[in-house]
């Protein structure tokens, strides 16, 4: 609701109200087996080095690419995405590295499918004028502390209000301080869920007044310890930090433990755990190798069964279908 004496001019109303463009019908149908809807919130869980801000590197890629370029088929739908990141890991190096190769592996399919035509290939220039005219639909925002993550959210709004091309906020990670928080707040519960319930009150807000879809990610960093873990007898789960050398077995049995305050946990519509698995890869010589594959499980809501499993390479998520 705006408060009292708030003025917005007609770009800004139509940034609220309006129609965003329609990239949620057909946005990575291998992840999403549904359209998603405006309003959505995707969570993705998992445990550390497990590909979940390189999905969201992949969900950038297809958000701002248009659907072509210079008759080379893209797939992207031509919107603006915000990210926030929250732990300094976002490179933007790596974004670029990711919409190049994309971009060089549909031009070198074109050529092949299009052998008998003249058209020139576009230069080395040309390519990165383009990479950058279309990472110009990307905002990124940093934020070193919960305060400064509640400052930064609320002002985002102008943002958002001036840019109704806007479709997708991104926040990675929703536990970047969650220890600092809890040490501050002492013993209180409820004082130490302050700062979440905070953050979750303008993401709630911005998603629904903006039309805006929100990805964040959740580090596995709390689990159940095993000799507490809740049975058919209910003993009361205990919840600990995870440990830092979780092994293999663990990465892929990981299951998802609710940490954040409930207001999160009821604004989530999509939920992801996504599990690494270590593949070993023998070649004609019988010499081994080792390669990472990750198995994306939608667990919320409970009536879609759905999963797919992804490989990360140079030019980003590709699904093993």
């Amino acid at each position: 609701m705006m408060a009292a004496g708030f003025s917005e001019t007609g770009a800004q109303l139509f940034a609220r109200l309006g129609n965003k463009p329609s990239l949620i019908k057909t946005l990575d149908t291998n992840l999403f087996p549904e359209p998603l809807q405006p309003g959505n919130v995707i969570e993705l869980y998992g445990t550390t080095c497990c590909a979940k801000t390189e999905i969201l590197y992949h969900l950038i890629c297809q958000c701002i690419l248009p659907a072509s370029w210079q008759g080379i088929e893209l797939n992207g739908h031509s919107v603006g995405v915000v990210f926030v990141d929250t732990e300094y890991q976002f490179s933007m190096l790596r974004l670029f590295a990711i919409l190049e190769k994309r971009i060089l592996q549909n031009l070198d399919k074109f050529k092949m499918d299009n052998v008998e035509t003249d058209a020139e290939r576009p230069s080395g220039e040309e390519v990165e004028n383009f990479i950058k005219t279309s990472l110009s639909k990307f905002h990124l925002v940093r934020c070193s502390s919960s305060e400064q993550l509640i400052i930064s959210l609320h002002s985002l709004e102008s943002l958002f209000a001036n840019h109704p091309e806007i479709c997708v906020l991104m926040l990675d990670s929703l536990s970047a301080f969650y220890w600092i928080d809890r040490t501050n707040a002492g013993d209180s519960g409820t004082a130490q869920e302050t700062m979440q319930r905070k953050m979750v009150d303008v993401l709630q807000r911005l998603i629904q007044e903006y039309n805006l879809v929100l990805f964040a990610t959740k580090p596995a960093i709390v689990q159940r310890t095993k000799k507490f873990q809740q049975d058919l007898h209910g003993t009361v789960a205990e919840a600990s930090p995870l440990n830092s050398s979780i092994s293999e077995q663990s990465h892929e049995q990981i299951e998802h433990y609710e940490y954040l305050c409930n207001s999160w946990h009821k604004l989530v519509s999509h939920r992801y755990i996504i599990r690494r698995h270590d593949d070993v890869l023998a070649n004609e010589s019988g010499e081994k190798s080792m390669r990472a594959l990750f198995k994306v499980t939608l667990i919320h809501p409970s009536n879609v069964k759905h999963q797919c499993t992804f490989l990360v390479t140079e030019a980003g998520v590709m699904y093993n279908l």
